[in-house]
């Protein structure tokens, strides 16, 4: 018989193998895990995130001004088509 491995670290050979490993971790293997590499983020501070924020607000403002200018211009161009042709 070989050595066991670590707890926590699995070994399979097959893809069967890994699927039976996947199954026999339970709920709260799996939230011991979840909760480890939770521990590991780096979050950004509260101004960094204020800033980020802004950023993405002002972007998303941009955006839609452009795309509403654009709309704007082409509905007017097709409606100077239109009137060309009738």
């Amino acid at each position: 018989m070989g050595k066991k491995p670590p707890t926590g670290v699995l070994k399979y050979k097959t893809a069967e193998s890994m699927e039976e490993a996947k199954k026999r971790i339970g709920p709260v293997t799996y939230l011991k895990q979840a909760k480890e590499e939770l521990e590991k983020v780096t979050w950004p501070s509260r101004k960094e995130t204020i800033q980020y924020s802004i950023i993405v607000v002002g972007v998303s403002i941009l955006l839609a001004v452009f795309i509403g200018v654009l709309d704007l211009a082409l509905n007017l161009g097709l409606d100077q088509l239109v009137n060309l042709v009738s």
